[in-house]
């Protein structure tokens, strides 16, 4: 039986139940790097010498708090997965060394490390696991409660520049006419209930980062407005049809979003995100290009038609 570690504790305990013969694999998870103890890690040591894989989630800029993993120490498949190469690339290549593999969330910067076997694998719904996305989905479908047009929520610590770019839209939305919220991106249920408030959300990529804030949008069946980056076309299994692409240098933004305030109906692109683009998936992604292993995830094929006739929600 397969033994995997995964530090980071990001692993959806409740979708172990979807993988197909998952009485076969043994995952342990650890905790966050940021509030591992010093005798949790030296459980975690013990405990990947013993597996087949370590797989380290890391999350932000810090790259610097792998150092209080003593990596050194562990001698099974090490694999990182980073999130954020695209601000922080220069510190993770120090430590290329203590890795077997890099998996990145950017394929762009899969360059960026020569001394490292890399393989691309993207972000995804992160955050809930797929009984939170199922629920979700309900509400998406057959909810009525949209307040907003259009939607724009950012990280004020990623880059400042999305300050004066809001205050640019806040006057070119209020010069259409349009209903809008724009501020700081929350977490959680916040964050879900104001993209499921809203028509459109606009997404920005400054760096050709494929974030995070595409799969919540498509997960949640409301319009992308979004700048593409190469990682787009790698994407092959979700309806594009409620995705709007603009010119970084939003020379055609207003026609696009016009375009996209023009749409009727949205697709049920949550479903291509149910069956292909949870954090469960992506971490029996890694295990099974380092294990060689062939576990997949229960796939789900409810229509919106065939959800309102066994649920309370009414179309």
């Amino acid at each position: 039986m397969p033994k995997v570690i995964i530090s980071g504790n990001y692993f959806p305990h409740r979708d172990i139940k979807y993988i197909e013969n998952n009485e076969t694999l043994e995952i342990v998870p650890f905790p966050k790097l940021e509030f591992i103890t010093d005798e949790e890690i030296e459980s975690l040591i013990k405990a990947a010498n013993t597996a087949d894989m370590l797989i380290v989630a890391l999350f932000g800029t810090n790259a610097d708090k792998l150092e209080r993993l003593c990596l050194e120490r562990i001698h099974t498949h090490k694999a990182l997965w980073t999130f954020d190469s695209h601000h922080c690339y220069e510190k993770e290549r120090r430590f290329q060394k203590y890795f077997d593999t890099f998996f990145i969330a950017h394929s762009p910067y899969l360059g960026k490390f020569n001394d490292v076997r890399t393989e691309w694998v993207p972000d995804c719904f992160l955050g809930f696991d797929i009984d939170h996305l199922k629920e979700l989905r309900l509400r998406s479908l057959f909810e009525k409660n949209v307040k907003y047009d259009v939607v724009f929520p950012f990280d004020l610590n990623n880059n400042v520049n999305f300050l004066n770019l809001a205050q640019k839209l806040k006057e070119y939305f209020q010069k259409i006419g349009i209903r809008y919220h724009l501020g700081p991106a929350q977490s959680g249920m916040a964050n879900m209930d104001l993209i499921l408030k809203s028509r459109i959300v606009l997404n920005i990529s400054l760096f050709d980062d494929f974030n995070i804030r595409n799969f919540e949008v498509w997960g949640l069946n409301r319009s992308l407005l979004t700048n593409k980056v190469p990682d787009h076309d790698n994407i092959k299994d979700v309806d594009y049809s409620s995705t709007y692409f603009f010119q970084r240098n939003f020379s055609d933004f207003g026609q696009v979003l016009q375009n996209a305030l023009s749409a009727d109906n949205t697709p049920d692109t949550s479903i291509s995100v149910l069956n292909s683009h949870m954090l469960i998936h992506r971490y029996i992604e890694m295990i099974n290009k380092v294990l060689g292993t062939n576990y997949f995830i229960k796939r789900f094929n409810e229509s919106k038609s065939q959800l309102a006739e066994t649920t309370s929600w009414q179309t």
